[in-house]
């Protein structure tokens, strides 16, 4: 009963089909063992689908981070996140 769950590039690399399979394993595993996942990415479609919260970083440091949400519709230092 992990605690924690550590997600470092786990869909990159992957067609669409498998990346929703395993973002259903992770959203699962958030359900069934009451878990907290850190999910590290480059794919903002995969943080708007999973994550509930967001920290952007830039050259090893974070340089926003609050409600997935709020990051997306009033990035503040963020301009090249992919929106769509």
């Amino acid at each position: 009963n992990p605690k924690v769950i550590l997600s470092d590039e786990s869909t990159s690399a992957l067609d669409p089909q498998n990346t929703q399979q395993v973002l259903e394993i992770l959203r699962k595993s958030v359900d069934k063992y009451k878990t907290t996942i850190i999910m590290i990415t480059h794919q903002m479609e995969v943080v708007q689908k999973i994550c509930h919260r967001i920290a952007v970083m830039s050259e090893g440091t974070v340089v926003e981070e609050g409600h997935v949400k709020d990051i997306f519709e009033h990035p503040e230092t963020s301009g090249n996140l992919n929106m769509h």
